[in-house]
């Protein structure tokens, strides 16, 4: 759709069949203004009904080599805590998947990997945009990353439940503690249900909170 706004981050799930002239679109989009696109799995893999690892390659422009034998992937311990794409990352359980594709690109900056040393998440840096390339599930903690990484506005970093728009925040907590929400300027913030002013011209809101508490805040410039 020619008419879809430019973003910063992109996030590919399950791009496994992309024709020739989908791709020339999809490059054309993506491929701009250091934008940064997330593919999981196997992009691109499936292309004028053929099966093709090197179309993972071309579309991501991480190379990656295909095993085709069911393999079972755990990841180790995020090998790069200084990487924002990873530095909230906490390993998830083992899982099963055939075929398998792992990294095989020098170019490319090797965040994660298997327990037997293979590649499974892949950052590559070129001059007008950034590719990930992920066999890992993208868990809230990687998700975060990914949106630091490509510039996002990140609200909130203590995973309870989080919607906002141009006027309100909604917050429900999932757990209790201190709760801190970056916002995208500076307002003048109401909590509609308690109507306490939280402050004027800021640009945080910070309040304790038990779990399973709910707030909405109205945000007026």
């Amino acid at each position: 759709d020619p008419g879809v706004p430019d973003y910063k981050l992109y996030i590919f799930m399950n791009a496994w069949k992309v024709e020739p002239e989908l791709r020339v679109a999809i490059e054309a989009k993506i491929r701009r203004k250091h934008a940064v696109s997330v593919w999981c799995y196997a992009p691109g893999y499936i292309s004028e009904g053929k099966f093709q690892s090197d179309g993972i390659g071309e579309l991501t422009g991480i190379k990656v080599e295909e095993e085709l034998a069911g393999q079972q992937i755990r990841a180790k311990k995020n090998p790069d805590q200084a990487s924002a794409i990873t530095r909230y990352y906490r390993p998830v359980g083992s899982y099963q998947i055939q075929p398998a594709f792992f990294g095989a690109d020098p170019e490319a900056k090797v965040l994660a990997a298997s327990d037997s040393g293979k590649a499974i998440l892949l950052n590559r840096e070129f001059l007008q945009w950034r590719s990930v390339y992920t066999l890992l599930p993208l868990t809230p903690e990687l998700l975060l990353g990914l949106c630091e990484y490509a510039g996002v506005h990140v609200y909130s970093r203590s995973f309870d439940v989080l919607s906002a728009n141009q006027s309100y925040i909604m917050l429900h907590t999932s757990s209790t503690g201190e709760k801190n929400i970056e916002l995208p300027g500076k307002f003048s913030v109401r909590e509609v249900f308690t109507e306490k002013i939280l402050g004027n011209n800021i640009d945080s809101i910070s309040e304790e909170l038990p779990a399973q508490e709910t707030r909405l805040y109205q945000l007026t410039p």
